[in-house]
């Protein structure tokens, strides 16, 4: 049995046929999108940390307690 690869870096570890979209085009722009996925996390977790810093006095003020601070910080909304 002999088999053909013309790119073997369209293949799995384990020997399956990777599509377009799970083979990075680009290693640089993988690279730059994982930055980007960091520092949004970075700066996400800076703002919780602000808030956490806020008295519940203040947090009322701005219409937030303790447990809602990682959901508005995110932008998920609560139902």
């Amino acid at each position: 049995m002999s088999s053909n690869i013309s790119n073997p870096s369209s293949l799995s570890k384990h020997g399956e046929q990777l599509s377009a979209r799970q083979v990075p085009q680009n290693g640089a722009v993988w690279l730059k999108s994982l930055l980007d996925g960091f520092r949004a996390w970075r700066a996400a977790r800076a703002a919780e940390a602000e808030l956490y810093a806020f008295s519940d006095r203040e947090l009322a003020d701005i219409g937030l307690n303790r447990h809602s601070i990682h959901a508005a910080v995110r932008g998920v909304a609560r139902r």
